[in-house]
């Protein structure tokens, strides 16, 4: 809910790796007594909103470089680099695409306007014109 990583550390069988979509990426059991999973602390999620196309542009370009993770049915993404040499920032900038946080934020400004019985300015997002489904 709160987009962070969540290590848990128990001495029961069930120690976790949570990704900040909430999907367990690596756990211990009876057999196993560690988990292990390499996360990159710079990472966005982002909303699949006008950005369909995005995880293929990247993977296609940056391949094994950097890690998409998708949830389809939380309308969301995870971009996270793998090579030092790239950040995200600099992946937003070349895809064009913005943090789910921005988009919520972008959002819930409109929503301030239209409580107030105002039109919302134009919305302008990193993906432009850009169409929904590409």
């Amino acid at each position: 809910m709160n987009g962070y990583y969540v290590v848990s550390s128990v001495r029961s069988d069930r120690s976790r790796i949570i990704n900040p979509c909430g999907r367990i990426v690596a756990e211990t059991d009876r057999l196993t007594n560690i988990a292990y999973y390499d996360v990159n602390l710079d990472y966005a999620i982002v909303h699949y909103d006008f950005n369909h196309r995005i995880p293929c542009s990247i993977s296609e370009k940056y391949g094994d470089r950097v890690r998409i993770s998708s949830y389809i049915d939380d309308d969301a993404f995870i971009v996270e680099p793998m090579d030092e040499s790239i950040t995200v920032e600099q992946l937003q900038k070349e895809f064009r695409f913005e943090s789910y946080r921005q988009y919520i934020q972008r959002h819930r400004t409109a929503y301030k306007y239209v409580r107030e019985g105002k039109r919302p300015p134009p919305q302008k997002a990193a993906h432009g014109n850009r169409p929904i489904y590409e």
